[in-house]
């Protein structure tokens, strides 16, 4: 695995360094057993660099681990749901993210409601969201203002995949590992982005 990508995702979980070198070194590699990333097969022992989309799947399956799901169920949702579901909301975000770094824009950012149904989905088969997935009732993407309908149901895990971005994005350039992120989200340039949003053009008062 990129050594910079790793660590960076250690980071994220505050693994220290021998952390990093076992358990968690060890939860990457049963990710990749179990397919994760998804259509990543470089041979055993080979050298990994990871490209942006991937570096996001496996955060992404690393937050689910952290709410307690299962590698297997995880490697599930990943190839059920993350082309036509998270990957497309990941990528929304990220272009946001130039102009949302203060913590002014939190209410604007982006979650992620899952209504599961881990241990009834084994024997009632309704409602759920995809037919060969019982476990999810529903996945529902919110914001703040939204937020009163989607924490109506009794049953939700939730994810602010907008901070996600964001935790990521400054966990590469923490560990010196800012060339994974694209061109739009490196040093300098989201900042730079955002401060030309706040200042108000020539000729006009604040």
């Amino acid at each position: 695995m990129n050594g910079g990508v790793e660590t960076a995702l250690a980071r994220l979980f505050n693994a220290d360094p021998e952390v990093q070198r076992t358990t968690f070194r060890a939860r990457i590699v049963h990710l990749r057993r179990v397919g994760i990333p998804l259509g990543l097969n470089p041979g055993r022992g080979k050298r990994i660099a990871y490209e942006m989309e991937q570096v996001y799947q496996l955060g992404l399956c690393l937050e689910l681990e952290e709410m307690g799901l299962d590698p297997a169920l995880i490697s599930r949702i990943m190839e059920t749901f993350w082309a036509n579901m998270f990957y497309p909301h990941l990528i929304e975000e990220e272009q946001k993210l130039g102009f949302s770094l203060g913590p002014e824009h939190i209410p604007d950012d982006l979650f992620f409601a899952i209504y599961p149904k881990f241990m009834s989905g084994q024997w009632d088969r309704q409602p759920y969201s995809v037919e060969n997935f019982p476990e999810f009732v529903e996945f529902l993407p919110f914001r703040i203002t939204d937020a009163a309908n989607a924490l109506s149901n009794r049953r939700m895990c939730t994810l602010n995949l907008s901070a996600f971005i964001r935790a990521i994005r400054q966990s590469l350039m923490d560990v010196g590992a800012a060339e994974a992120l694209p061109e739009h989200l490196r040093p300098g340039v989201a900042e730079a982005r955002a401060f030309a949003r706040a200042t108000p053009p020539r000729g006009v008062r604040a």
